[in-house]
């Protein structure tokens, strides 16, 4: 049974795309635990947009007082627009995680694991093979609750830092029994 806080369009997607499917768990991702991972990024926006805002209104305020306003002074001006901008979309970050995760939700079927999320009027998904998961890493709090971490792929890039392509699974309820049942899951498949 999939939550019953997703959106409508969602639901009526994976009526439709998981036919034939056992659903085994459904999960939507705590929106507050997405919006708090946004928070970092909010923190250093601040003194960014402070100061791009500092910039841009010296910059106009120097353009528009000026006797004879010239092309140096519109520049600066346009020069500072960018940097507003950045500094809104990172100050905005928090936003955008929750939201995501509103319109998102984990399934788990007897073939595979799917993110579906609602984007306007179109429903992203994104399933993983079970075979293509290496390493699940648990986080387990004592009411049982937790975080998974699914690792598909480890690398080195040319410098030789670490890359990896993974998922995590925030705010799990019975975290060691969604394990269990990936596990099992990439066991059979793996058959």
């Amino acid at each position: 049974m999939l939550p019953v806080n997703i959106p409508d369009a969602v639901k009526r997607f994976a009526q439709r795309e998981f036919i034939g499917e056992s659903l085994m768990w459904a999960h939507q991702p705590p929106a507050a635990t997405a919006a708090k991972g946004g928070l970092v990024l909010w923190f250093f926006a601040v003194p960014w947009t402070a100061f791009a805002l500092f910039w841009e209104g010296t910059a106009i305020h120097q353009f528009l007082n000026a006797r004879k306003p010239g092309w140096g002074g519109l520049i600066m001006v346009l020069w500072g627009v960018p940097f507003v901008l950045i500094g809104l979309g990172m100050m905005s970050a928090p936003w955008w995680a929750w939201r995501q995760a509103k319109n998102s939700v984990w399934v788990l079927t007897n073939r595979r694991l799917t993110l579906l999320t609602a984007k306007g009027a179109a429903v992203s998904v994104r399933s993983v093979d079970p075979e293509d998961i290496l390493q699940i890493e648990r986080m387990e709090y004592p009411d049982g609750s937790g975080t998974l971490k699914l690792t598909y792929e480890s690398t080195r890039d040319s410098d030789g830092d670490r890359k990896e392509r993974s998922d995590t699974l925030n705010g799990v309820a019975d975290a060691r029994g969604v394990e269990a049942m990936i596990r099992a899951l990439k066991n059979n498949k793996a058959r």
